[in-house]
């Protein structure tokens, strides 16, 4: 049985515990798949970065004696424009400073207010990649994987991986580059309950699948990250489409800046208020770069 919510206030005439029960978080993952090559200076919300990319150079045929055509470079301008803002706000009375027994409360409420913030950033990461994904001209899409799994019929995890790191390195992504493909715990699981993958081959490839956790992970290039926000029409891995999404930290570009924060007295009331906010913005800056499958967990 959930206990009702109740304000700090209440907490007084009672004994609560001294140690503070911290929240559960989980673990935030998209933000770790972008550069912040432009990140910069953010001064307010509606600012802009420029971003220029060279044109090829063209190679051509050198003859004796022959003066060589020469080319005039062009750019082409991408705008990474920080568009997004949050913000948070509450009131801590005087009273409950003095008179509650767990003193790390505000500092735990301040805490909570930025995970939820970067919660919420990687959320809106996560479907900024998955709406970047090409479908035509390149075509970075597998086939639907209707029922990954282990059994017999079933979509094989490692295989889908491996798929999607064929895509990237078709599209010129560099062999040393650092890839990333993110999927949901589900897939994390049926990932390690194959057996081929965790009971046979090398001990590097025993421990990887066996002991280590899949955040730090690598299949076929790809460095593996876990995350419950992998864009999903049903969050029931049976029935739900998993966007599983892979690229590499030039794909897109990220900035963020926590603008305000602010502990001030409250002129109405004895206490302080606490109030923060910040801005960021994302770009796919080479969307060609992107591969994704939709993944449902088999039955």
């Amino acid at each position: 049985m959930v206990s009702p919510a109740s304000t700090v206030g209440s907490s007084i005439p009672e004994l609560w515990a001294a140690e503070l029960q911290v929240a559960l978080r989980k673990a935030l993952r998209y933000g770790n798949c972008f550069n912040r090559k432009y990140e910069g200076e953010i001064k307010r919300q509606g600012a802009s970065v420029r971003i220029q990319t060279v044109a090829d150079v063209t190679i051509g045929n050198y003859a004796r004696n022959t003066d060589i055509t020469l080319q005039t470079l062009t750019t082409t301008d991408q705008n990474l424009i920080i568009d997004q803002a949050n913000s948070y706000g509450f009131f801590w009375d005087d009273l409950d400073q003095t008179q509650t027994a767990t003193k790390g409360i505000m500092r735990e409420a301040v805490s909570r207010a930025a995970y939820n913030m970067r919660d919420t950033i990687d959320q809106y990461l996560a479907a900024l990649l998955d709406a970047a994904v090409p479908t035509t001209n390149p075509d970075n899409q597998l086939p639907d994987a209707t029922s990954v799994g282990s059994g017999a019929g079933d979509d094989d995890p490692f295989k889908i991986l491996v798929r999607l790191a064929q895509i990237l390195g078709q599209n010129n992504v560099p062999d040393d580059a650092e890839k990333w493909v993110v999927v949901p715990y589900w897939y994390a699981a049926e990932l390690k309950i194959d057996p081929r993958n965790s009971s046979f081959g090398t001990p590097a490839n025993r421990e990887m699948y066996g002991d280590g956790l899949l955040g730090l992970d690598m299949a076929s290039g790809l460095r593996i990250l876990v995350s419950n926000n992998v864009p999903t029409t049903d969050a029931d891995p049976q029935t739900g489409q998993f966007s599983i999404l892979a690229g590499y930290m030039d794909s897109g570009t990220f900035a963020e800046q926590m603008l305000e924060f602010a502990v001030k007295d409250n002129p109405y009331r004895f206490g302080k208020n606490c109030l923060g906010m910040n801005a960021y913005g994302g770009k796919v800056t080479r969307p060609y770069t992107l591969a994704k499958v939709l993944a449902t967990q088999a039955a």
